[in-house]
């Protein structure tokens, strides 16, 4: 006997929603969630760091690199609060409660 199942609906999430999903405030990026915004080709033309790993993602998306060191380091850009690793957390907080 042949089962048939119902076709597999798929999920597709553009990048310009996880854009607006990622860049309101209070939503940091940290670590590799800059890939995402890369991806996405909001970069450019922005200041950003990353985990040292993701470093030519963001130089080819068009934004301009800021070593992350010490690599707890954050920066912003607009509304863009950007980190480079998992120790980079408080300061981003203290940032958005700014």
């Amino acid at each position: 006997m042949l089962m048939e199942f119902a076709p597999r609906k798929k999920l597709v999430i553009s990048a310009e929603l996880l854009y607006d999903a990622l860049l309101i405030p209070g939503k940091p990026s940290i670590c590799h969630g800059q890939q995402i915004l890369a991806a996405a080709g909001v970069l450019q033309g922005k200041k950003c760091t990353a985990y040292p790993a993701v470093k030519l993602n963001v130089v080819f998306s068009g934004a301009t690199w800021l070593e992350p060191d010490p690599i707890d380091r954050c920066f912003t850009d607009g509304n863009l609060v950007i980190g480079a690793a998992w120790p980079g957390q408080p300061l981003a907080c203290d940032i958005l409660n700014s």
